[in-house]
């Protein structure tokens, strides 16, 4: 992998990859500089959303996204939990910039921030799952009413640190 940042430097580098990897192809990405990462962890059934939960950077509720960027969020989230018919947990990645945003990655299992965001909404969302995929009766969920200055942190903890 190599990072250009010049037409240059593009030229260059793909000069050298294309004499390496003739047969074979290779991926450009562009990388969208000043923009958010955001995970959004849901529930669907029948690819309707049971619940979701928006957070940036493990930071629930989200502190720093612009309102329409969290309504598209959603809205683009229901699209995809309908369009691929989930039944159970999802995870999607988007990245936000100037209230537009792009899908990075929709991964159908619980993500690794699917513990956390029910212990700061109160929602249990692994029971939830669990009885959308055993076609079980569930109450949907949406508004957490959390108050506005709660808020919950994950912090990564290594035990090397």
């Amino acid at each position: 992998m190599n990072i250009v940042s010049t037409g240059d430097d593009l030229e260059t580098y793909l000069t050298q990859a294309t004499a390496a990897f003739c047969n074979h192809p290779f991926v450009i990405t562009k990388y969208i500089e000043q923009a958010k990462e955001i995970e959004m962890d849901a529930i669907a059934k029948d690819g309707k959303l049971c619940t979701t939960s928006p957070n940036a950077t493990l930071i629930h509720p989200p502190q720093d996204l612009d309102p329409e960027t969290v309504c598209q969020i959603e809205e683009a989230t229901a699209k995809i939990g309908n369009a691929l018919d989930v039944t159970g947990p999802f995870n999607i990645q988007f990245i936000a910039k100037n209230n537009e945003i792009k899908v990075i990655e929709c991964n159908l299992n619980a993500a690794r921030t699917f513990p956390f965001v029910p212990k700061v909404t109160g929602i249990d969302a692994i029971e939830m799952a669990t009885k959308v995929m055993l076609n079980l009766p569930i109450e949907a969920y949406f508004d957490t009413g959390l108050c506005p200055d709660y808020v919950g942190v994950k912090v990564p903890q290594f035990s090397f640190s």
